[in-house]
């Protein structure tokens, strides 16, 4: 008896040690599924001006995203010059002001997935879009793990472009999905401290009537006073409760805290078929967490900026809730 348990007892250890690794393989296979670094080739762009394309997706990080996917230094090309995304007919948004949607992805993007974002949000939205790219890492664990720099390519890009149209007292749009609010948050912060040290208090304020600032699922609840905000929360996200807007709320029956220009427009809504499973393979998981807090679904219940806005101004302090 003593001797067939001895002969088990490999067998045992070589089944375990199987086993174990067909477990490692599964769970190596389903994160890497999720996010796999590539190189990026704008095949349709033609533009001189662009920068050279074939290297990895995070060195193009802060860079201008303009038409045909083209690429821009920020360090050589004012926005200005970047070649916008046109994708509308029709200009549903009655606004007189038409300038460019400077638009902030989410993390765990490639460019190519970005400029389809873009491309998208100019047909709703009805305006040119230009893309300032970021690049932070995403997937299933180093989505959880990554950390939003306050001095990030994103960062410096952005905050530069903000502090240049603000000094010409130019209108500014930006939309920025997920952690790419991180981004824009301490983007504007230090755009904004630049500015304050720079203009007396009339031309300040006027510069923050003039940036309009929308967010869909945001992952922080700071963003600096001055800027007219715009933010989406969807019911179903956990993200705005969680390390969003409304993650600042001392209970969900306390009054909610918001600042003076801010409204927040909150839906509920499920998306069954997510884009960002036509970018990659899609754990259960992450099928399920974009479903609610994709840019499809926050995209779907955009409304044009100047009007939602008006009317949270009209209902101070009260979420908007919008079909």
């Amino acid at each position: 008896m003593v001797f067939r348990i001895m002969q088990i007892i490999p067998l045992l250890k070589y089944l375990v040690l199987i086993f174990i690794s067909i477990v490692t393989l599964m769970v190596l296979f389903y994160l890497s599924g999720e996010y796999q670094p590539v190189r990026y080739h704008a095949e349709l762009c033609d533009d001189k001006n662009a920068v050279p394309d074939g290297d990895w997706h995070h060195n193009y990080d802060g860079f201008f995203i303009g038409k045909n996917g083209c690429l821009y230094n920020p360090t050589s090309t004012n926005i200005d010059d970047v070649p916008t995304i046109i994708t509308f007919k029709e200009l549903p948004d009655k606004s007189p002001i038409k300038e460019a949607i400077w638009y902030i992805n989410e993390i765990d993007r490639r460019i190519d997935w970005t400029l389809l974002e873009m491309e998208l949000l100019s047909q709703k939205a009805g305006r040119p879009v230009i893309g300032i790219y970021n690049a932070t890492r995403g997937g299933r664990i180093p989505d959880t793990l990554a950390t939003i720099d306050k001095s990030s390519a994103v960062v410096n890009t952005l905050s530069a472009a903000v502090a240049q149209h603000s000094a010409q007292d130019n209108a500014i749009f930006i939309r920025a999905n997920g952690r790419g609010a991180e981004h824009t948050s301490f983007a504007l912060n230090k755009a904004l401290s630049a500015l304050a040290v720079a203009f007396k208090d009339d031309k300040f304020n006027r510069i923050g009537n003039n940036i309009h600032v929308e967010t869909s699922g945001a992952t922080t609840d700071f963003f600096p006073a001055g800027p007219k905000y715009l933010h989406y929360i969807n019911v179903y996200d956990p993200v705005p409760k969680k390390s969003g807007i409304l993650s600042n709320q001392a209970s969900p029956f306390a009054p909610l805290t918001v600042g003076p220009k801010t409204t927040i427009a909150q839906f509920a809504d499920k998306d069954s078929n997510p884009i960002e499973s036509r970018y990659h393979w899609l754990g259960p998981m992450s099928k399920r967490f974009n479903s609610v807090h994709g840019f499809n679904i926050y995209l779907k219940h955009r409304q044009p900026f100047n009007q939602l806005h008006e009317q949270g101004m009209e209902q101070s302090g009260e979420i908007i809730k919008i079909p």
